[in-house]
């Protein structure tokens, strides 16, 4: 019997755990490596972003392109993972709410921000009625997508790949070519580094670059929140609050700082966080009574131009670019890895089945 075709996924947040899994879907013969410096259970702020995600499922695009084919790929897997594997999987199908305050109203006007693209994809767009509002706000929308916890999502997806029998390796390396050197005989290696990929040997992208994010974990309430929120403040601040699914505690932000490299909490900002949470969401209570548990600090792998997902020959080999996500990383990854497998050359993969 000839060998199977070999495949390294080298990366292993939710970017690469997405395409070692997608690869396993429609190549089920295929002898699959992940290779990572970094691997679920790990917490690095600035090498492992997809452990200190929310994460949840809402698009921030208004124009159809690749980014919304990409979002609409994974809403419907996480359509089918939430129904078979909830338990499992920490993901949950659960309402969010969309408010919006009075520049938003006279920057877009009610019907831009009703006009959703993903109105039919989430089972319909309501409007929230005025007296659910606080005071503040003059808008607000009702739907429903996904919530999910990244600790228990990610385990789960490297379960799944254990027990297909994909081998896990904890490496670090400084050049792509290194890694072409230890798996010789791999007929592809996917590049999954995220923001590595801007220093790593032989990729150097300056394109990439971090956006900071700062959230905060608030103890599990007694009382279950039944919604998620999201309210943006300017181009810099909004405010976010998820609760995680399966007892994971309520995650509460935020902010967006391009090209921000520090890693420390800003307390000021965790105040401000606190505040508008529990204004925003009357039921948290009262901003100086909230436990505190962890302040987050992570930095999403953003990238200038969008993701790249894109193959070149390498070595006579073949290396299959996916990374870039920047904030979007859960809700585009089972598109992106998609369109990332899709790139392998079928001849390649034919003849290494033969």
């Amino acid at each position: 019997m000839a060998p199977s075709m070999s495949v390294v996924v080298f990366g292993a947040g939710v970017i690469g755990l997405t395409t070692a899994v997608e690869l396993l879907r429609q190549h089920p013969t295929a002898s699959i490596t992940v290779v990572a410096k970094h691997l679920p259970g790990d917490q690095s702020s600035n090498d492992y972003c997809s452990s200190w995600a929310g994460a949840n499922w809402i698009s921030y695009d208004d124009k159809l392109g690749a980014q919304t084919d990409y979002e609409y790929v994974a809403f419907q897997r996480f359509l089918t993972i939430a129904a078979n594997f909830a338990r499992q999987s920490g993901v949950k199908r659960f309402p969010l709410r969309l408010v919006y305050d009075e520049d938003d109203i006279k920057k877009h006007g009610t019907e831009q921000i009703q006009q959703k693209w993903y109105e039919d994809l989430v089972g319909g767009v309501t409007e929230v009625p005025k007296e659910e509002l606080p005071a503040w706000a003059s808008f607000g929308l009702d739907l429903t997508t996904f919530m999910i916890n990244p600790s228990i999502y990610l385990a789960w997806l490297q379960s799944h790949l254990l027990e297909a029998g994909v081998m896990f390796l904890r490496r670090s390396y400084k050049h792509i070519d290194q890694v072409f050197e230890d798996f010789s005989n791999a007929f592809a290696i996917f590049n999954c580094t995220g923001l590595g990929a801007r220093t790593l040997g032989g990729i150097e992208d300056k394109r990439v670059y971090p956006i900071k994010g700062q959230t905060l974990l608030l103890s599990e309430p007694k009382i279950p929140l039944s919604r998620m929120y999201m309210h943006k403040i300017n181009n810099d601040e909004f405010t976010h609050i998820f609760p995680r699914p399966l007892g994971g505690g309520i995650i509460v932000g935020g902010i967006r700082l391009h090209h921000d490299y520090n890693d420390q909490p800003d307390m000021d900002l965790a105040k401000r966080i606190k505040r508008r949470a529990c204004e925003l969401c009357p039921e948290l209570g009262n901003p100086n009574e909230l436990t505190v548990i962890r302040h987050n600090v992570g930095f999403r792998p953003s990238r200038k131009g969008g993701a790249r997902i894109e193959k070149e020959q390498r070595h006579g080999k073949w290396l299959i670019h996916n990374y870039g996500a920047g904030g979007t990383g859960y809700q585009a990854s089972w598109g992106m890895a998609q369109h990332a497998v899709d790139l392998l050359p079928k001849d390649v993969a034919n003849r290494a089945n033969l």
